[in-house]
């Protein structure tokens, strides 16, 4: 990706074309970094989103929707006292830096008419927003630091605005070739001709760089020193088309994408990057886009994680539950000898005596000689209610822990099921869906509660399921997760489809939408049902179909767990090929 100075160039010139006389409407501050601002221009309502994050600095127009914290900060406070209500006036990139000074007609505390600047310095770890006043003294910052972290400047309110330094690069536009030529040479002749460039051209990233060479057809790796007459003027038209191509406004703005999401940006139709291009009609456009797709992307890892933190550790508890009650169940089936001690002792009593530490006599079941320990202060009599007692209470305490037993044995089912869903969830939605269902079990607390009304369990929209056709042109439809296996088994499907769930496993639910259906439409769907599950990495898995009217779901069940009956099964080895060889809906 490259927010570099070329990207900015084009990104300023659209917004002095869509903002300027704007009026600021409304200023948020989401993050510390990230400025929002509500802007009213041209009859329409449009967002201007400012970031000084390190992995993020840029400028453009957003549709994309933040959360803004319950408490604005200080800085946010200042910048809605001195910008809001006031007019864009323009905004002027200093050369080809990655720096833009918004100018803004505004007021000052007494409502004369003043100047402000937001000054937008977007270079990596070292970006910054910084408000200006009309003789260029800093308001305050989105970071401040002292000449004890930064000895070239301070950032500090009441101080003179100094910019960062510049950088001692050449600028494109007025550049001539034989001064290009001059500059790789004097910058190294082993150097390989993309970093040259970048060493010597302002407004340049690595990426644009890459893309001059690339389209003078020249090797990503060639060297200055291996480079004649004919290479340097090869790579001379091509930075003239590229620039000619931004001032012109003849650019196109791309995004290059493979399987796994967005790879890079630019306000070039890129030829050196491998991926499918998408190409959007502004770079505003194509950065909201991005961006959009990288913090979908973040938010995704973070809630799955999150989501599969709480999951394990639910599991974990509720296996020691399991544990604890199987130990239970044990001591329980051990207490018949606590019965047995008790009657043998009763049947003895005549010849025992208190102090006695043992008592050897026959089994009467089995014939067989046994010792009964007893307590020496304990009379015989006490000793036999002793061991009646431990029996009784073993006895109960095994009804009790077989009911928990029960209870927890389902439970870790259920758990595995939301398990599964999570580790096989490729949208944030399905995985909201799984956030809600965890904080209906209470395993998860919700942030940031205060003030807001929850949204009930209706309100909140499903996602899609995975959807398919089989090789008969038969569709087929697999839960994402407990609240979409719950709806495509009680509500979408009708009593005489198919049911398909893998055998004692936790796993998605498979409707076939057919009440005839062949044998190679029930082996695909079988196989989805293996595939989407926890045994998606095993081999000939046993999968239960029956029909839609033969399950169930018993009263106070959890979301996804089901009963079923009239089953058949059927076996299917997981194969990720053969799923996406399956039509895709």
């Amino acid at each position: 990706m490259a927010f570099d100075g070329l990207m900015l160039h084009v990104v300023t010139k659209e917004l002095n074309k869509e903002l300027v006389n704007g009026r600021i409407d409304k200023i948020y501050q989401p993050t510390k970094q990230m400025l929002l601002m509500h802007i009213r221009s041209g009859r329409e309502n449009r967002r201007l989103l400012i970031s000084a994050a390190s992995d993020g600095a840029r400028l453009h127009i957003t549709e994309d929707h933040f959360t803004n914290p319950l408490q604005p900060p200080a800085f946010c406070m200042l910048l809605r006292k001195h910008l809001e209500g006031g007019r864009i006036v323009n905004f002027e990139q200093h050369g080809l830096e990655r720096m833009v000074s918004l100018k803004i007609a505004a007021f000052d505390e007494f409502g004369e008419p003043t100047t402000r600047i937001l000054q937008c310095e977007l270079m990596g770890k070292h970006s910054n927003i910084l408000l200006l006043n009309e003789t260029m003294q800093i308001m305050d910052s989105a970071k401040r630091f002292s000449g004890a972290t930064n000895h070239y400047r301070e950032v500090l309110p009441g101080l003179p605005y100094i910019p960062p330094p510049a950088q001692e690069k050449l600028d494109p536009f007025s550049l001539t070739e034989d001064m290009m030529v001059e500059m790789l040479f004097r910058v190294g002749l082993d150097k390989q001709l993309h970093r040259a460039l970048l060493i010597i051209l302002a407004g340049f990233s690595p990426q644009s760089c890459k893309e001059a060479v690339d389209r003078a057809d020249l090797s990503s790796t060639i060297t200055v020193d291996q480079c004649g007459q004919y290479e340097f003027s090869r790579l001379w038209q091509s930075l003239q088309e590229l620039l000619q191509e931004a001032k012109n406004n003849s650019y196109q703005p791309t995004l290059i994408r493979n399987k796994d999401g967005y790879t890079a940006y630019s306000i070039f139709n890129l030829q050196h990057l491998n991926g499918e291009k998408e190409q959007l009609p502004s770079a505003n456009q194509a950065l909201d886009r991005y961006f959009q797709a990288k913090r979908q992307e973040q938010q995704f890892k973070e809630l799955r994680h999150l989501l599969q933190v709480q999951t394990e550790k639910a599991m974990s508890h509720t296996s020691k539950k399991i544990a604890i009650n199987k130990q239970k169940l044990q001591d329980a089936s051990d207490a018949e000898q606590m019965r047995l001690f008790g009657e043998i002792i009763t049947a003895n009593i005549y010849q025992m005596h208190r102090g006695q530490q043992e008592l050897t006599a026959e089994n009467f079941y089995t014939g067989e000689s046994v010792t009964v320990p007893l307590k020496v202060n304990f009379s015989p009599s006490e000793n036999a209610q002793r061991y009646f007692k431990r029996y009784a209470k073993a006895k109960q305490g095994g009804k009790i822990a077989a009911n928990f037993l029960k209870k927890a044995t389902n439970e870790l089912d259920y758990l595995g099921s939301i398990h599964q869903a999570i580790s096989t969830s490729d949208s944030l939605a399905d995985l909201r869906e799984i956030y809600q269902e965890l904080l209906e079990l209470a395993l998860i607390e919700e942030k940031n509660t205060k003030n807001k009304k929850q949204k009930k369990k209706a309100d909140i929209p499903y996602s899609q399921p995975r959807q398919y056709l089989s090789s008969d042109e038969i569709p087929i439809m697999v839960g994402k997760n407990n609240r979409q296996n719950d709806l495509i088994t009680l509500k979408t499907a009708k009593p005489e489809h198919l049911w398909l769930h893998v055998k004692d496993i936790p796993g998605s639910h498979v409707i076939v939408l057919s009440d005839d259906v062949p044998q190679s439409t029930l082996e695909e769907a079988a196989l989805l049902a293996a595939y989407f599950s926890k045994a998606q990495d095993s081999a000939n898995v046993p999968v239960d179909y029956t029909l839609v009217k033969h399950v169930r779901k018993p009263r106070g069940a959890k979301p996804g767990m089901v009963i079923y009956d009239h089953q058949k099964t059927v076996y299917a080895t997981p194969d990720l090929s053969l799923v996406q060889s399956l039509s895709h809906k």
